[in-house]
Protein backbone atom coordinates (compact mmCIF):
# COMPACT_ATOMS: atom_id res chain seq x y z
CA UNK A 1 0.00 0.00 0.00
CA UNK A 2 1.59 3.42 -0.72
CA UNK A 3 1.35 6.36 1.54
CA UNK A 4 1.96 9.78 0.39
CA UNK A 5 2.50 12.67 2.80
CA UNK A 6 2.48 16.16 2.13
CA UNK A 7 1.93 19.16 4.48
CA UNK A 8 -1.07 21.71 4.47
CA UNK A 9 0.97 24.60 5.74
CA UNK A 10 4.24 25.99 5.81
CA UNK A 11 5.63 25.38 8.57
CA UNK A 12 7.23 21.50 7.98
CA UNK A 13 9.88 20.51 9.72
CA UNK A 14 13.50 19.17 8.37
CA UNK A 15 13.48 16.35 10.15
CA UNK A 16 10.66 14.33 8.58
CA UNK A 17 11.55 16.09 5.10
CA UNK A 18 13.66 12.83 4.42
CA UNK A 19 10.64 10.88 4.55
CA UNK A 20 8.55 11.94 1.68
CA UNK A 21 7.85 11.63 -1.53
CA UNK A 22 9.73 14.03 -4.00
CA UNK A 23 5.93 14.95 -5.35
CA UNK A 24 5.31 15.82 -1.48
CA UNK A 25 7.74 18.38 -0.35
CA UNK A 26 6.73 20.18 -3.69
CA UNK A 27 3.20 20.42 -2.91
CA UNK A 28 3.42 22.09 0.35
CA UNK A 29 5.70 24.66 -1.28
CA UNK A 30 2.92 25.63 -3.22
CA UNK A 31 0.13 25.29 -1.14
CA UNK A 32 2.31 27.75 1.55
CA UNK A 33 0.56 30.98 1.33
CA UNK A 34 -3.14 30.01 0.03
CA UNK A 35 -4.90 32.69 -1.95
CA UNK A 36 -8.34 34.70 -1.25
CA UNK A 37 -11.04 33.42 -3.81
CA UNK A 38 -11.30 36.29 -6.64
CA UNK A 39 -14.54 36.75 -8.55
CA UNK A 40 -13.90 34.72 -12.03
CA UNK A 41 -14.76 36.60 -15.04
CA UNK A 42 -18.05 35.68 -17.02
CA UNK A 43 -17.41 32.02 -18.67
CA UNK A 44 -19.43 29.18 -20.20
CA UNK A 45 -18.55 27.21 -17.60
CA UNK A 46 -20.58 27.89 -14.48
CA UNK A 47 -19.16 26.84 -10.92
CA UNK A 48 -21.27 26.70 -7.65
CA UNK A 49 -20.57 25.43 -4.19
CA UNK A 50 -23.68 24.47 -1.69
CA UNK A 51 -22.79 25.39 1.25
CA UNK A 52 -19.34 24.93 1.49
CA UNK A 53 -18.96 24.90 4.76
CA UNK A 54 -20.48 21.95 5.99
CA UNK A 55 -18.66 20.25 2.94
CA UNK A 56 -17.05 16.50 5.06
CA UNK A 57 -13.20 17.66 4.13
CA UNK A 58 -11.59 21.19 2.73
CA UNK A 59 -9.58 21.57 6.10
CA UNK A 60 -5.68 22.37 6.76
CA UNK A 61 -5.15 20.70 9.60
CA UNK A 62 -6.59 18.27 11.98
CA UNK A 63 -7.82 21.10 14.40
CA UNK A 64 -8.69 23.77 12.26
CA UNK A 65 -10.25 24.67 9.23
CA UNK A 66 -9.64 27.90 8.05
CA UNK A 67 -11.87 30.56 5.90
CA UNK A 68 -8.56 31.50 3.75
CA UNK A 69 -7.97 27.89 3.03
CA UNK A 70 -11.89 26.75 2.37
CA UNK A 71 -11.65 30.20 -0.08
CA UNK A 72 -8.26 28.93 -1.89
CA UNK A 73 -9.71 25.14 -2.67
CA UNK A 74 -12.89 26.51 -3.84
CA UNK A 75 -11.17 28.86 -6.01
CA UNK A 76 -9.11 26.12 -7.52
CA UNK A 77 -11.49 23.97 -8.35
CA UNK A 78 -14.01 26.26 -9.96
CA UNK A 79 -10.78 27.63 -12.05
CA UNK A 80 -9.85 24.13 -13.17
CA UNK A 81 -14.04 23.04 -13.80
CA UNK A 82 -13.83 26.28 -15.92
CA UNK A 83 -10.28 26.04 -18.03
CA UNK A 84 -11.37 22.03 -18.40
CA UNK A 85 -14.73 22.81 -19.94
CA UNK A 86 -13.66 25.25 -22.17
CA UNK A 87 -10.78 23.14 -23.33
CA UNK A 88 -13.63 20.49 -23.60
CA UNK A 89 -17.11 21.30 -24.91
CA UNK A 90 -18.15 22.62 -27.84
CA UNK A 91 -18.50 26.68 -27.91
CA UNK A 92 -22.17 26.47 -28.41
CA UNK A 93 -22.77 25.03 -25.06
CA UNK A 94 -23.16 25.91 -21.46
CA UNK A 95 -22.16 24.06 -18.40
CA UNK A 96 -23.78 24.59 -14.61
CA UNK A 97 -21.96 22.60 -11.82
CA UNK A 98 -22.94 22.45 -8.68
CA UNK A 99 -20.30 21.10 -5.97
CA UNK A 100 -22.88 19.85 -3.33
CA UNK A 101 -19.54 18.10 -1.43
CA UNK A 102 -15.79 17.39 -1.61
CA UNK A 103 -13.80 15.51 0.63
CA UNK A 104 -9.95 16.14 -0.16
CA UNK A 105 -7.75 12.97 -0.39
CA UNK A 106 -5.55 11.89 2.04
CA UNK A 107 -7.03 12.37 5.93
CA UNK A 108 -5.11 13.77 9.03
CA UNK A 109 -3.15 11.33 11.25
CA UNK A 110 -2.81 12.59 14.92
CA UNK A 111 -1.74 9.30 15.77
CA UNK A 112 1.61 9.51 13.64
CA UNK A 113 2.66 13.14 13.87
CA UNK A 114 2.40 14.26 17.45
CA UNK A 115 3.27 18.24 17.05
CA UNK A 116 2.23 18.27 13.24
CA UNK A 117 -1.52 18.54 13.05
CA UNK A 118 -1.08 20.03 9.30
CA UNK A 119 0.47 16.73 7.73
CA UNK A 120 -2.23 15.20 5.52
CA UNK A 121 -1.77 11.38 4.69
CA UNK A 122 -2.69 10.30 1.37
CA UNK A 123 -3.15 6.80 1.40
CA UNK A 124 -6.36 4.37 -1.00
CA UNK A 125 -8.50 4.31 2.17
CA UNK A 126 -8.84 8.31 1.88
CA UNK A 127 -9.61 8.91 -1.62
CA UNK A 128 -10.73 12.37 -2.80
CA UNK A 129 -15.52 12.19 -3.20
CA UNK A 130 -16.51 14.95 -5.24
CA UNK A 131 -20.40 15.25 -4.80
CA UNK A 132 -21.70 17.67 -8.27
CA UNK A 133 -25.27 18.05 -9.88
CA UNK A 134 -25.00 19.52 -13.39
CA UNK A 135 -26.74 20.72 -16.32
CA UNK A 136 -25.21 21.59 -20.32
CA UNK A 137 -27.17 23.63 -22.04
CA UNK A 138 -27.09 24.53 -25.72
CA UNK A 139 -27.19 28.14 -26.90
CA UNK A 140 -31.02 28.21 -26.75
CA UNK A 141 -31.13 27.09 -23.21
CA UNK A 142 -32.15 24.01 -23.92
CA UNK A 143 -31.07 20.91 -21.12
CA UNK A 144 -29.16 18.50 -23.29
CA UNK A 145 -27.51 16.70 -20.23
CA UNK A 146 -27.75 16.65 -16.78
CA UNK A 147 -27.68 14.48 -13.62
CA UNK A 148 -26.10 13.78 -10.64
CA UNK A 149 -22.85 12.33 -9.74
CA UNK A 150 -20.81 10.56 -6.77
CA UNK A 151 -16.89 11.23 -8.18
CA UNK A 152 -14.08 9.25 -6.75
CA UNK A 153 -11.80 7.19 -7.28
CA UNK A 154 -10.00 4.26 -4.99
CA UNK A 155 -7.11 3.75 -7.53
CA UNK A 156 -5.54 6.96 -8.19
CA UNK A 157 -2.60 6.00 -5.96
CA UNK A 158 -1.92 3.33 -8.70
CA UNK A 159 -0.79 5.66 -11.00
CA UNK A 160 1.16 8.44 -8.68
CA UNK A 161 3.40 10.72 -10.40
CA UNK A 162 5.02 13.59 -8.24
CA UNK A 163 3.35 16.75 -8.92
CA UNK A 164 4.25 20.47 -6.82
CA UNK A 165 0.31 20.91 -7.43
CA UNK A 166 -1.71 19.68 -3.80
CA UNK A 167 -5.00 19.44 -5.39
CA UNK A 168 -3.97 17.08 -8.11
CA UNK A 169 -5.63 14.06 -7.07
CA UNK A 170 -9.28 16.33 -6.92
CA UNK A 171 -8.02 17.70 -10.48
CA UNK A 172 -7.50 14.54 -12.25
CA UNK A 173 -11.06 12.90 -11.12
CA UNK A 174 -12.71 16.21 -12.57
CA UNK A 175 -10.73 15.77 -15.70
CA UNK A 176 -11.76 12.23 -15.83
CA UNK A 177 -15.41 13.31 -15.21
CA UNK A 178 -15.66 15.91 -17.75
CA UNK A 179 -13.43 13.88 -20.18
CA UNK A 180 -15.85 10.88 -19.99
CA UNK A 181 -19.41 12.62 -19.27
CA UNK A 182 -19.04 14.91 -22.03
CA UNK A 183 -17.69 13.05 -24.86
CA UNK A 184 -20.44 13.24 -27.25
CA UNK A 185 -20.40 17.22 -26.90
CA UNK A 186 -16.47 17.70 -27.36
CA UNK A 187 -14.76 20.06 -29.19
CA UNK A 188 -14.10 18.36 -33.27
Amino acid sequence: MKTILYPMKARFPRVLATVLVAGAIAAGAAHAAPKKAVATPDSRINVQFVEPENFTDIRDSQTSATDSHRDWVLAEVRKYLQQRGELTLRDDLHLLVRITDIDLAGDFEPWRFRFHDDIRVVKEIYPVRIKLEFQLMDSAGNVVAEGERKLTDFGRLATFTPSSDSLRFEKEVLRDWIAREFREYRRA
